[in-house]
């Protein structure tokens, strides 16, 4: 707070007093539960926005971001971004959030929403992850909208692990993520919570926008009013939100190292030379989040909106041409085949066209609300 010059005591009394009241207003209460719903629902506030199950509320404020990479030798320069509050899926989406809200695009617009929810609340009846927002809402918004092909188009491609040297690549090829063309029903199986990959840019932003309609279509069946469009997170939000406010922390948890006091490893991430890990990712919810309750840090990198950066073309010297080409794209991490490398400086460019076995997506909404 800024101090008064020439105020009297009284007056700096009742402007102290008056920010504690403001501060007290924004307090919220996060709960653990990761599919709890915060805001409009059931508080009779027009003010506070609902927020879809699985997402947590970033609120809005600044941090230093380096914009160097001191590991690829580049020269920090601390830069002051400002950024609004947003709410962001906890974890990157996994596959039996991806493969159930792919099945659940093609239903038809007159189903019994009733039934809809009674087959997902047996499916997952203790809703503690955040596929009850891709769920709940995925359903067609008209019969012509979103066919067959279109879903077929959103497969991951599990041909990702041919092109790597995984000794359990076959494995993975087959049993990674199973979807049923035939009759559309995603098919669960031991990888369920393991984040979702083998999805470009394009996928993944196609899928997206597909889910908010399909959601926004049955709020308005309910007579709810609108959430704002799902969407990939820009590289600045995304390394905002896994600083959870700390602008100089290395990592998202306290302190300067990757392993904790007994030696064991914070994140899915490659530690040393060959020291990986796991090797592979890992499922989403297997290591801490940070204060906001975000996992944000390790296993697999993240797609984002930002073009890539000209500090990013040493990595990419023989493909990257124009420093903004809209076919290149900033990826977020590290991943679980990258090294540990500091929040902010695991960033790397990657083709919107291709489908890696280490990255997948974490989205987010714009918060129009006051803060919960």
């Amino acid at each position: 707070m800024k101090r008064v010059i020439g105020s009297s005591p009284i007056r700096s009394f009742s402007i102290l007093l008056l920010g504690v009241t403001l501060l007290q207003g924004c307090i919220f209460s996060r709960s653990k539960e990761k599919s709890a719903w915060f805001g409009y629902a059931g508080n009779g506030s027009s003010q506070k926005m609902e927020v879809l199950p699985g997402m947590e509320f970033i609120p809005g404020g600044f941090y230093i971001a380096n914009s160097g990479n001191e590991i690829l030798g580049e020269v920090p320069r601390s830069q002051r971004k400002t950024l609004p509050a947003l709410c962001m899926f906890a974890a990157p989406v996994t596959n039996i959030e991806y493969g159930t809200a792919l099945e659940r695009m093609l239903y038809s617009e007159d189903q019994d929403l009733e039934a809809n929810q009674t087959t997902v609340d047996e499916d997952f009846p203790n809703d503690d992850i955040s596929s009850v927002a891709l769920q709940t809402g995925t359903q067609k918004a008209s019969a012509d909208e979103i066919t067959e092909a279109d879903i077929k188009e959103l497969l991951p491609r599990n041909t990702v692990w041919e092109e790597c040297n995984h000794p359990m690549a076959d494995h993975y090829a087959d049993h990674y993520f199973q979807f049923d063309t035939e009759n559309n029903e995603y098919e669960s199986g031991p990888y369920d919570d393991y984040p979702v990959i083998g999805i470009t840019w394009e996928q993944a932003t196609r899928f997206l926008e597909y889910t908010s309609k399909c959601i926004n279509q049955e709020r308005k069946s309910k007579e709810l009013p609108p959430l704002p469009a799902l969407r990939l997170p820009t590289a600045e939000e995304f390394e905002y939100a896994a600083r959870a406010g700390k602008s100089f922390a290395p990592y998202p948890w306290p302190g300067p190292y990757v392993r904790d006091a007994t030696g064991t490893p914070r994140a899915n991430v490659k530690i040393g030379i060959g020291e990986y890990v796991e090797e592979a990712p890992s499922p989403v919810y297997e290591y801490e989040p940070n204060n906001w309750g975000i996992y944000a840090y390790g296993n697999v990198y993240r797609w984002t909106n930002s073009p890539a950066k000209p500090r990013s073309a040493d990595l990419r010297a023989d493909t990257y041409k124009n420093e903004y080409d809209d076919n290149w794209k900033t990826i977020v991490g590290p991943s679980c085949a990258s090294p540990a490398y500091r929040v902010g400086e695991a960033r790397d460019i990657e083709n919107k066209s291709r489908a890696r076995n280490d990255i997948g997506l974490q989205p987010v909404m714009p918060y129009l609300g006051v803060a919960p």
